[in-house]
């Protein structure tokens, strides 16, 4: 191994000796001379191709990601979601979404500044983050409000979900939230929808609490949940 090393090393030298004194070029050090440029070429296109995996992998992280709260943004929320219709409707188990809100964000924000009010967002996402199981997703939908998305969870299952979220809330603030069950034929705008008017719901109803959404009312039989407002 050290030879081959001190031969290639030794071979452009001498080749550039040669040529500089007008005398004939050695075959050994032209082969061995083309060989370590053609390494070295390899060698840099590898690099420069990792170099810009490497950034397209963070321009998709970017692109999937919101930039505050590190959580994944409605892009990924909406890809996830497609995902677990599908497992849902093959496998029969329940898929549950809630839509959470942070109470009185604006007045914070007014009160205490726009810095302020960007930490408690991120915060609470981190918080959250921290409860939640690796088969639910949290992602920021917009502003100050979020999605929680929990395949394989029953109604009651993610209400105690939503309870332990509101424990670890930030800087004593509350969040109100809609809660839907998917119903097995309606669309996912159509459990978003439900879910945000059972948030409105909430809201209505004193806030910092979790409202079930109503029956969905699409094609093909009789909904499958009751109505209900609970407290968290």
């Amino acid at each position: 191994m050290l030879t081959l090393t001190a031969v290639v090393l030794l071979a452009p030298g001498t080749l550039i000796v040669q040529l500089a004194f007008g005398l004939e070029p050695s075959t050994w050090a032209v082969a061995v001379t083309s060989a370590a440029l053609f390494m070295l070429v390899v060698a840099r296109m590898a690099a420069m191709l990792r170099r810009m995996q490497e950034q397209a992998d963070r321009l998709d992280e970017i692109a999937r990601t919101d930039t505050l709260t590190g959580l994944p943004n409605r892009r990924t929320l909406d890809a996830q979601l497609a995902r677990e219709y599908e497992r849902a409707a093959r496998d029969g188990a329940p898929l549950c979404l809630a839509l959470l809100d942070l109470d009185h964000f604006k007045r914070f924000n007014d009160t205490h500044g726009h810095q302020a009010g960007d930490e408690l967002l991120a915060g609470a996402a981190t918080a959250w983050s921290l409860v939640i199981t690796s088969g639910d997703m949290l992602a920021r939908y917009g502003g100050e409000e979020f999605v929680l998305l929990m395949p394989g969870r029953t109604l009651d299952d993610a209400e105690h979900l939503l309870a332990a979220l509101r424990v670890v809330t930030p800087q004593g603030q509350s969040f109100s939230a809609g809660l839907a069950l998917w119903d097995g034929r309606e669309s996912a705008l159509g459990l978003l929808r439900r879910a945000d008017t059972a948030l409105y719901a909430a809201k209505d109803a004193g806030r910092a609490r979790t409202a079930r959404a109503a029956p969905a009312v699409t094609p093909g039989g009789p909904p499958l949940e009751p109505t209900s407002l609970t407290t968290g």
